[in-house]
């Protein structure tokens, strides 16, 4: 069984399926609008320790870690 984390914990070239987005503010709802709904398949292109490099739905997104930490992913 996959364990749940944030998003901003999955290493780079690591795939994962969005859980949920933490959260009722207007960033949780953008990152839903932008395809963060459950299910979706995300890869972690890039991780420099300060934010990363996603994509999801054939999109490059960069994500602050904040924002990462609050889209739980299964890996």
């Amino acid at each position: 069984m996959s364990k749940e984390m944030p998003l901003s914990m999955v290493n780079e070239g690591q795939e994962g399926l969005v859980q949920s987005v933490k959260g009722k503010t207007w960033c949780a709802n953008r990152l839903r609008e932008m395809g963060f709904i459950d299910k979706a398949k995300v890869v972690v292109i890039r991780a420099d320790g300060q934010g990363l490099i996603v994509g999801i739905n054939g999109t490059r997104l960069a994500l602050s870690n904040s924002l990462a930490n609050q889209i739980l992913v299964t890996c």
